[in-house]
């Protein structure tokens, strides 16, 4: 962390290290120190690169849960092509009980089907996340051939979370099969 703040410090036009040290200051809990210099890395002019830039917009929300929803949007709008934003917002609409939120976000995501190869790409968007949080929003909303749909696919991506084989079988109670 101190050689980050020297690197910083000495080039402070330089977004790269802005955001890995931001970053770390979250990482060590230091979220306001933090949150500012996540705005700092996004006014660099040299600050363009639209998946990083959406980094710190949900590093932001992170800090700021009561901003939660204005940063994730706003991620989600900077790189619209990742899946990470959308699957934070699902999962903020999933904590706030907004089911019909909660299934556009994770369903946004789904819509993103070419993954990243670079270190930005989080596994949990590519994994059973959205296809969860669209399975317990479509079941809260009585959607339960959705909820089935999507539970099925994500018990097939984690099979041994037992809370996601066991909201399988509710879906499947809801659809009158029999599990």
């Amino acid at each position: 962390m101190p050689l980050l703040k020297q690197a910083v410090d000495e080039d402070p036009a330089d977004d790269r290290n802005a955001f890995y040290y931001a970053r770390e200051l979250y990482y060590y809990g230091q979220y306001d120190e933090a949150v500012q210099q996540f705005m700092r890395h996004l006014s660099l002019p040299r600050a363009v690169w639209p998946p990083e830039r959406a980094a710190s917009m949900r590093f932001i929300a992170k800090c700021r849960p009561d901003e939660a929803e204005y940063w994730l949007k706003a991620a989600a709008k900077e790189a619209p092509g990742r899946r990470e934003p959308y699957v934070d917002l699902a999962k903020h609409y999933y904590a706030k009980g907004d089911w019909a939120n909660c299934l556009s976000a994770a369903e946004s995501a789904l819509a993103i089907t070419e993954r990243p190869l670079e270190y930005l790409c989080e596994s949990y968007s590519w994994g059973a996340a959205p296809w969860d949080f669209g399975a317990i929003s479509a079941y809260r909303m009585s959607m339960f051939k959705k909820a089935l749909e999507y539970g099925e696919k994500a018990v097939a991506l984690e099979p041994a979370n037992e809370r996601i084989a066991k909201n399988l079988a509710f879906y499947r109670e809801a659809r009158g099969e029999i599990s």
